[in-house]
C-alpha cells in the first residue's frame, strides 16, 4: 500500500506484472471527515506519505468497496459512503501528522 498526499508527485515502476487498487479521496472530503472526528484543525492536519506499508484496516475497507463497486447493487451509495467515512477515519488515525507550521 501506499499512500501519497495530494500534488506530491509520485512515480513507482514495477519489473513484473502485479494487481493493484487505487482510491483517490477528495481533500475536501478528508478535511469534512476531520472536523467531524478529530479535534484538530484539519488546516493544520498532513497526510504521511507511505510507499510500500501495510494496514490491514485500510486493505480490507478497499477490498469491500471494490466489492461494492463491481456488484453494482441498487441502494449501495449509503454503503459505498459509509466505507469511504471509515477508511478515511482510518487514515486519519493511521497516518496524519500535525503540521508545525503553515505557509
Amino acid at each position: 500500500m501506499s499512500i501519497t498526499p495530494a500534488k506530491t508527485p509520485f512515480f513507482v515502476r514495477w519489473d513484473s506484472y502485479d494487481n493493484y487498487l487505487q482510491i483517490r479521496i477528495k481533500n475536501q472530503f478528508i478535511e469534512s471527515v476531520a472536523r467531524e472526528t478529530t479535534e484538530q484543525d484539519p488546516d493544520r492536519l498532513e497526510l504521511i506519505p507511505e510507499f510500500r506499508t501495510r494496514n490491514p484496516q485500510i486493505e480490507a475497507i478497499g477490498m469491500m468497496l471494490l466489492a461494492e463497486l463491481q456488484q453494482q447493487n441498487s441502494g449501495n451509495g449509503l454503503y459505498i459512503d459509509s466505507l469511504a467515512n471509515i477508511l478515511t477515519v482510518n487514515l486519519l488515525r493511521q497516518t496524519v501528522t500535525k503540521k508545525l507550521w503553515q505557509i
